[in-house]
Order: C-alpha cells, then sequence, then structure tokens
C-alpha cells in the first residue's frame, strides 16, 4: 500500500500553473543544530500543461567559518579552498531566500527530515526567521512507497537510468538527479492501487 499517495496527488494538483523548486544541501555533519549548510542548490521549475519546464538555477558554496573536516570532504570534495571565497551564511541565507521566495513549494531526497532542517537553522541564526515550506514533497517516501531498499538517491537515480555521469554529493546535481528520479516515480501513482 503506497503511504505516500495521497501526498503526491496532491502535490500533482498543487503545483498545477505553478512554480516549485527542487533543492539539496551539502554540509559539515548530520546535525542541524551543530553543523552547517556548506553548498545549497535548488532548480526552479514552472507547471505548464503537464510539463515541468526548468526556469532557473541557484547554486552557492557557503562559507562555514571553520574547517571542514576531512570525512566531509571526501564525501563531496568541498573543501576549506572550495569556499574560501565563498559568501558566510548571513549572506548566503540572504540569497536563497531571494532564490525560493516567501513559502515555497519544494522537492527534496529525504529533505523533510534533513535538508529543510538545516535550511531552517540557517535562517533562524541569520534572518531571525523560520524556513517554512507552502508544501514539500519528499521523494525518498515515493521510492519507499515503490520499491524495496536501498533507497539512496544513487539507488533510485540507477533504477530510473540517469545515474550514470552524475557527481552524486554535489547538491546541484543531487537536485537535478532528485527531480528526475520524480519523474520516473510518479506516473506509477496514475493507476489506482
Amino acid at each position: 500500500m503506497d503511504k505516500y499517495r495521497g501526498t503526491v496527488l496532491k502535490f500533482k494538483e498543487y503545483v498545477v500553473g505553478r512554480e516549485f523548486f527542487c533543492f539539496d544541501t551539502e554540509t559539515t555533519g548530520l546535525s542541524a543544530s551543530e553543523n552547517d549548510i556548506i553548498q545549497f542548490s535548488a532548480i526552479r521549475y514552472m507547471e505548464t500543461d503537464g510539463k515541468y519546464v526548468e526556469t532557473g538555477r541557484f547554486d552557492t558554496y557557503i562559507n562555514p567559518g571553520y574547517p571542514i573536516p576531512a570525512e566531509i570532504t571526501d564525501i563531496t570534495g568541498i573543501s576549506d579552498e572550495t569556499v574560501k571565497d565563498a559568501p558566510n551564511a548571513s549572506e548566503a541565507a540572504r540569497r536563497i531566500k531571494g532564490f525560493l521566495g516567501e513559502r515555497p513549494i519544494v522537492i527534496g531526497y529525504n529533505s523533510e527530515s534533513f535538508d529543510e532542517n538545516f535550511v531552517n537553522f540557517l535562517y533562524r541564526k541569520t534572518i531571525g526567521e523560520d524556513f517554512t515550506p507552502e508544501f514539500h514533497l519528499d521523494v525518498i517516501k515515493m521510492a519507499r512507497d515503490k520499491f524495496p531498499k536501498p533507497h539512496k538517491l544513487v539507488d533510485m537515480a540507477g533504477r530510473a537510468g540517469i545515474a550514470e555521469g552524475v557527481k552524486f554529493h554535489s547538491s546541484l546535481e543531487d537536485a537535478d538527479a532528485t527531480f528526475k528520479v520524480m519523474l520516473y516515480l510518479l506516473p506509477m501513482y496514475d493507476k489506482p492501487e
């Protein structure tokens, strides 16, 4: 039984004629309250006549103000050198909000329990506001509905046939892969259970 079906069908209706954003973060660790975003990316789409058309991209590194842990550099390729001239958290938060606007419709991968928390902490500590999406579609929940484990983005991208050439753990490439995996999974909800 599809636990996420109601949300997916609501999303399809919700975005008709509207903009939405597929977003992803890379961070210095797993705790939103103790670690920081070092890369944020979002791709803006517009729904028009049943098609989702890309209308813009935003990608920034963020200088956390302290050395990036070696294990994070190993995973993401993001080093102290990468972020040395990047905006600080306050400037990045202003730019991110400028791209996303107020209460955006967002899509991510494991993003309700991870990325959204990081963006929320970033907003709170820099601009004193909460990050409150109007609607949030988490594609990992679609993957859990439709496939057995593993559900990592790289695994689902492989199932969708879009993994080749993707540099996973780059937030821009992960956001793009998330959107493509969502497109792969979406038609599976067209048939009644």
